[in-house]
């Protein structure tokens, strides 16, 4: 009886150690699973990273073709003058970019700021800026915005701008628009389209 005991004693203590191993096997393997399953996480994000940094450089990149300063070729008017000549001095930051216009006289006649994500800037309390950067097109459109009030009484205007390179980057070429805020004015205002040439 005593002999019984101990044999059924030691196969009770080897059932318990043959399903103990094989439960730290188990464990080990879905251990095992879910750590190649986060490295294949850790990769894929780092990898959308990277493709994201890299677009994002591309188009930081493609928009700094814009920089340098800029001559207005020559516009002759109806009346047969020419327009005096601007200059433009466009820079690139991380975030921004700042366009200065010079007359003829070098004096500055206007600074405008733009945010690079599209936000609202403001040069005067009636005056709003944003900018857009087409990717598809390659092209660069500005949008400025003077609030209209009724006293004293004043028409909102929209001003959009599209600026495009030609001439390998020598030359910039920009469309600008005119359109009334209330759509119910019937004024129709031409297009302006002007180019300039590279000097720096």
């Amino acid at each position: 009886m005593a002999s019984l005991l101990l044999f059924s004693r030691l196969r009770d203590k080897r059932l318990i150690s043959h399903t103990f191993a094989n439960g730290i096997i188990r464990v080990r393997a879905n251990d095992q699973r879910v750590n190649e399953r986060y490295k294949m996480r850790r990769l894929l994000l780092f990898a959308i990273f990277i493709q994201l940094l890299f677009s994002a450089n591309l188009a930081q990149s493609k928009m700094d073709a814009f920089s340098g300063s800029w001559l207005r070729d020559e516009v002759i008017q109806r009346n047969g003058r020419p327009l005096p000549r601007v200059t433009w001095q466009v820079a690139f930051d991380e975030k921004t970019m700042t366009l200065t216009e010079r007359g003829e006289d070098g004096k500055v006649s206007r600074t405008v700021r733009y945010n690079l994500e599209g936000t609202e800037t403001q040069t005067k309390p009636d005056f709003l800026h944003k900018f857009r950067w087409d990717a598809e097109r390659q092209v660069i459109q500005l949008s400025d915005t003077m609030v209209g009030s009724d006293n004293p009484p004043k028409m909102g205007l929209s001003i959009t701008e599209t600026w495009q390179l030609s001439d390998g980057g020598k030359v910039l070429k920009m469309l600008r628009k005119f359109e009334p805020m209330d759509k119910t004015i019937p004024i129709r205002m031409a297009d302006v389209a002007y180019s300039f040439r590279r000097i720096e």
